[in-house]
């Protein structure tokens, strides 16, 4: 608990919500059939969902960057906080999902369709320490949530302090102003996505970008 009062002070914002791993699943085709069993496809596995782009996402141009959510004992929740480690995302906040951490698979066709299949583990009915999660919030400068799947559930899982807290409430595309430079962090900001359109891949290897759309994959190391 004292280690967690003591990383709040320094979080720029704190990221509430889900991360765990994905696999995408590369078709070189427009539709599945069902008839073939077996198929031959390019299969990448990363670390994914909103809650653990965003937290990445503040944290890779510098922001102090903490994540409030669940993590199962398991290697992809290994996976999950190794990466935050590697790159600076605190991580005092994370509490333990026993049915593991959320994972999905999605199928990703030649077009650019996808078709998601989605295994949330525990999150709908998981409680967490309300002591710890004020610690984290207390010094927070921005609070990102990403669970919103009933109005109720996000309080109730995370045990969010009442509004009179000093953190300033922000949806995804931060519609609300915050104390970060806008340049970098600011209303139009988007965490970054797993499935590129390909209409903005300046930032992409060039061996990537001259691959077929389909085949791309930002994947975030």
């Amino acid at each position: 608990m004292d280690r967690g009062r003591q990383n709040a002070k320094a979080s720029g914002g704190v990221v509430v919500g889900n991360a765990g791993i994905d696999t995408n699943v590369y078709l070189d085709w427009d539709a599945l059939d069902p008839a073939v069993e077996a198929h031959f496809t390019r299969n990448v596995r990363y670390l994914a969902h909103a809650g653990g782009f965003a937290a990445r996402g503040y944290a890779r141009p510098g922001y102090p960057s903490a994540f409030l959510g669940a993590l199962g004992h398991d290697p992809d929740g290994a996976l999950v906080r190794d990466a935050f480690a590697r790159e600076g995302v605190d991580a005092t906040g994370i509490f333990t999902d026993r049915a593991g951490t959320a994972s999905s698979v999605n199928l990703v066709f030649r077009d650019g369709r996808r078709r998601n299949f989605s295994d949330g583990t525990g999150h709908m009915t998981l409680t967490s320490d309300r002591d710890a999660c004020r610690a984290l919030l207390a010094g927070a400068r921005l609070v990102h949530l990403n669970i919103l799947k009933t109005p109720s559930r996000p309080r109730r899982a995370i045990s969010l302090p009442p509004p009179t807290s000093r953190a300033t409430p922000c949806r995804r595309r931060g519609t609300r102003p915050h104390p970060f430079p806008k340049t970098s962090i600011g209303r139009r900001w988007t965490p970054p996505s797993p499935f590129p359109s390909g209409k903005d891949l300046s930032d992409a290897p060039r061996a990537d970008r001259d691959r077929p759309a389909h085949a791309r994959a930002a994947r975030l190391r």
